[in-house]
């Protein structure tokens, strides 16, 4: 995967997940507080009813006492008339008293329906930010997980063949590094290689002989040797390409332009991305010949064709 498609993938999947979990966090808040404003307006709502009820019966109880009192009968006509006149235009406040009873009770029942088909809404918009929200962390997860076991993997090769000199602070290979040092390189070498015979894994020991046979006693047949041996080791891909173009620029100086050619394409072939390869293709456009193009714009760009590139194999042309 390109670094560029894998960062634009990371930013867009932490940035969902960071959005749709907070909305979702948010909503469900949301959601609780309007129901819990629901069960507290049923609440309220409910209790002034059985009040109205018990003020009939303490009002006729009270009535019949006063008609008792047979000697004043002409003084109390008036307050009695008043009385009459007192209950007769407080008759109509009850009235109109019990018409707004009812009439909360189905605004309560309407703002009740309004309020449950609002917390659906809500409820559904939160199943969509909990599924974008699982979406989004899977797809994290799946990036993470990629470049973990990529990692991991890198990690476990270096440890099988350590080709870097990381760790190499043995009495065995320092005592190789001490004799390179005093000029004993024919004893370095032995030191290097029986250091080696006992750690197979440590190619870097070979990759030093290579090194001492090329730089310091000038045997590029040796050094070309050693380099054989190393590219057989399971390497990292960039390393491998690397250590193959050394190899090639070897056999250049030991003329041995046909095995250099097709190491170069080797190179190009097996690793086509590695910086290694981009090199290599660029040698073998130096030197006009032609390797294998997986481009078909560039081919079919050419409207002619001469009688030395017709002789070439299909996805082959020659390099100007």
């Amino acid at each position: 995967m390109n670094v560029k498609v894998k960062i634009a993938l990371y930013i867009v999947f932490i940035a969902g997940v960071i959005f749709t979990g907070a909305r979702f966090y948010s909503g469900y808040k949301s959601v609780g507080a309007t129901a819990a404003t629901q069960d507290t307006s049923a609440l309220g709502e409910s209790d002034p009813v059985p009040v109205a009820v018990d003020t009939t019966p303490t009002a006729t109880n009270a009535t019949p006492p006063s008609t008792n009192a047979a000697v004043d009968t002409n003084a109390p006509v008036a307050p009695t008339n008043e009385v009459a006149a007192a209950s007769t235009t407080n008759n109509p406040p009850p009235t109109a008293a019990t018409s707004p009873s009812t009439k909360p009770k189905e605004d309560v029942v309407t703002a009740k329906t309004g309020r449950i088909a609002q917390g659906k809404m809500d409820w559904g918009s939160l199943i969509g930010y909990l599924g974008g929200f699982i979406a989004c962390a899977i797809g994290l997860g799946f990036l993470i997980s990629h470049d973990a076991s990529a990692f991991m993997a890198t990690k476990a090769v270096d440890t099988l063949y350590n080709d870097d000199a990381v760790g190499m602070k043995t009495p065995d290979y320092e005592k190789a590094e001490e004799e390179w040092a005093n000029g004993n390189f024919l004893n370095a070498i032995q030191l290097l290689r029986d250091y080696h015979k006992r750690n197979p894994k440590e190619v870097h020991a070979q990759i030093r002989i290579a090194e001492i046979y090329e730089k310091d006693l000038n045997n590029f047949l040796a050094a070309a040797l050693e380099y054989e041996e190393i590219l057989k080791c399971r390497l990292r891909p960039d390393r491998w390409g690397w250590y193959a173009i050394h190899l090639c620029n070897l056999y250049f100086k030991l003329d041995k332009t046909d095995t250099a050619v097709a190491l170069l394409q080797r190179i190009n072939s097996e690793h086509p991305d590695v910086p290694a390869a981009e090199k290599a293709r660029k040698r073998l456009t130096e030197m006009g010949i032609a390797y294998e193009d997986n481009s078909s714009a560039e081919t079919t760009s050419e409207p002619t064709q001469t009688q030395s590139d017709s002789n070439l194999p299909p996805g082959f042309r020659k390099k100007k």
